[in-house]
């Protein structure tokens, strides 16, 4: 045999005693892992993508994601004082957070914040994306 067909020779019985190693080998030992991690993320706490912080200094009470052209959470409510962040996470796409008092200007990253002083309900939308819309309710304080 010459040196090419030894060496595909050596390869071919490799993968024969390798075997149960291919894609999709080791089903019992994939389904038993599955099965922990399911476990494990049945046990964790719910993720919420809009953050509320309890604050009384006017620090930031939460956070609204700006990503795949929609605000998340859409509503939201604060307490009077506190200020309201729009993070820009959008890829390239520019957003401009408006509402009744506040506009960010048109950014695709970074982030703005805009405290209310006054209770109410405000709707605020994207200048640049007319549908996307949002609500935030301020509590008195």
């Amino acid at each position: 045999m010459n040196r090419t067909l030894q060496l595909l020779a050596a390869g071919a019985a490799g993968a024969l005693a390798l075997g149960g190693c291919a894609p999709g080998g080791h089903t019992t030992e994939n389904a038993a892992r599955k099965k922990q991690v399911a476990a494990e993320a049945a046990a964790l706490p719910p993720a919420s993508i809009g953050r509320q912080y309890s604050t009384d200094d006017g620090s930031p009470a939460g956070v609204i994601e700006i990503q795949k052209s929609a605000f998340t959470p859409a509503s939201f409510s604060i307490i009077a004082g506190q200020a309201m962040v729009w993070a820009f996470d959008d890829g390239p796409v520019a957003h401009r957070v408006t509402g009744d008092g506040f506009d960010s200007g048109p950014q695709a990253t970074g982030r703005f914040s805009h405290t209310f002083a006054a209770p109410g309900t405000f709707a605020y939308h994207c200048a640049i994306h007319p549908t996307m819309k949002g609500t935030l309710t301020v509590a008195p304080h």
